[in-house]
């Protein structure tokens, strides 16, 4: 459908002409190129095939060119290892590297399953004890074991352990020493510039690793391509309510998916509805200029896009997440859904800092589940959610392999309404749906996985 054609139906549906389209058009698969910053959570950095990882080491001359599949198995595809390895030793060509097959200057420390390294005099004062290896996949299958051992890290277990631990503030950590972010105080003999130094560079040096990948789509761990915009919208009941019933929205230009915010409704979801569609005489165009203070008129002061029944799992559609339009709805109303804004430090802020306040209620479609704070939500009601975002996450071609992170925006897919109207406002959605969040996570990267390699259609 050409966009004059779009203009006409969405014209035509203003004037009465009846319903326009539900759900969008199919997808355009054309490829993206993923994208990460410094606040990237270093676990979840897109990965890259094992073709990227010999091209890099082959452009480098590297040594470890013959072994550019088994390293890139190791570390399951994540590039950051091998940006390191360039850091810290040019990709392997370092004498004490080639030495030591230790392309990340991995060092020995008590308790190490390694035992076997080679002592370097560093100053009078200092010796390091540089770990030996017998290949160079070995090496990187050390890191990752580092990464993924609770247990790790001497004097300062669990330090990369956060399963939101940003490039950072990891960088920060792996080259200075645990203090060396929060307080400025690094070991090794490095500093916040030193640090801040490698931070930009691997950063850099991986955006790069993914501009080999174009023109070909982003691929999943095992270099299968992915197929985007085939995750079903589930099933919900259109109750789009009419702009006669409703005015607390905006027109801030077209809706573009690019995260999902969770919410608490604090009633039911019919009780909400009633409250979305109560106007002052049945009529919008009477609600005050500002929030009617009553609460009674909720219609003038509040709209959320999707509404589910924390019981029976049962969904409603109150506003286009999309943006399409119907007859007496307005087309790419963005609703007064998760503000006021208050720029508390987070997700939310860097999200705003990236892409303005007006993407918050424009950009990120709202999910809102029914009952208090500490109700507890159904079986159904969870499978629900797991369906709507993936379903947004799929159209926004966020590939299951980074999810929840999204590629194209750097940040996180998946926020809570805290996150922009702080704490102090409201703790929507609440304990019981933010303890939801590892599993949905796990569940909706699991359901992107099928549809997107393949494994369903």
């Amino acid at each position: 459908m050409s966009i004059f054609q779009k203009f006409l139906e969405w014209l035509s549906s203003l004037f009465g002409s009846g319903p326009a389209p539900t759900t969008p058009p199919p997808i355009d698969n054309t490829p993206t190129v993923p994208k990460i910053t410094r606040l990237q959570p270093f676990r979840t950095t897109p990965v890259v095939s094992s073709a990227v990882f010999s091209k890099v080491l082959s452009d480098a001359k590297s040594p470890m060119l013959e072994e550019a599949g088994n390293i890139r198995d190791a570390v399951r595809g994540n590039p950051l290892p091998l940006a390191q390895s360039f850091r810290e030793s040019q990709y392997g060509k370092d004498a004490s590297a080639q030495r030591n097959h230790n392309p990340l200057g991995l060092l020995w420390y008590a308790g190490c399953p390694i035992t076997t390294y080679e002592s370097i005099i560093v100053s009078p004062t200092v010796t390091i004890r540089l770990l030996k290896f017998p290949t160079w996949a070995a090496a990187f299958a050390e890191w990752q074991r580092r990464m993924d051992d609770p247990n790790y890290r001497p004097g300062a277990p669990g330090a990369y352990q956060p399963a939101d631990l940003s490039l950072e503030k990891f960088i920060f950590t792996y080259v200075g020493g645990p203090q060396c972010f929060t307080t400025g105080v690094c070991g090794n003999g490095e500093t916040p510039a030193s640090c801040r130094s490698y931070l930009n560079d691997t950063v850099d040096r991986i955006n790069r690793y993914y501009t080999l990948t174009a023109p070909s789509v982003p691929t999943d761990p095992d270099d299968k391509p992915l197929v985007f915009g085939k995750v079903p919208l589930p099933k919900f009941n259109d109750k789009r309510i009419k702009d006669q019933k409703n005015r607390a929205w905006d027109l801030l230009g077209a809706r573009l998916v690019r995260g999902v915010v969770l919410h608490r409704m604090l009633g039911s979801k019919n009780g909400t509805y009633t409250y979305f569609t109560t106007v002052p005489g049945g009529n919008a165009a009477n609600c005050p200029a500002g929030v009617d203070t009553t609460y009674i008129n909720g219609g003038c002061n509040g709209l959320t896009d999707w509404g589910i029944d924390a019981s029976s799992g049962d969904c409603d559609m109150w506003n286009s997440p999309t943006g399409y339009p119907t007859t007496g709805v307005s087309a790419n109303r963005a609703p007064w859904a998760s503000g006021p804004y208050a720029g508390v430090p987070g997700d939310g802020k860097d999200y705003v800092d990236k892409f303005g306040v007006n993407s918050i209620n424009r950009d990120l479609p709202s999910v809102e589940i029914s009952g208090q704070y500490n109700d507890p939500i159904s079986e159904a009601c969870k499978q629900k959610v797991v369906d709507i975002v993936s379903y947004h996450a799929d159209q926004a071609k966020v590939p299951w392999s980074s999810f929840p992170m999204n590629p194209a925006t750097g940040e996180t897919f998946l926020f809570y309404h805290w996150e922009f109207c702080g704490k102090a406002t409201k703790i929507c959605p609440g304990p019981v749906v933010e303890a939801f969040l590892p599993d949905l996570i796990a569940r909706v990267k699991v359901v992107l996985n099928e549809w997107q390699t393949g494994k369903r259609t």
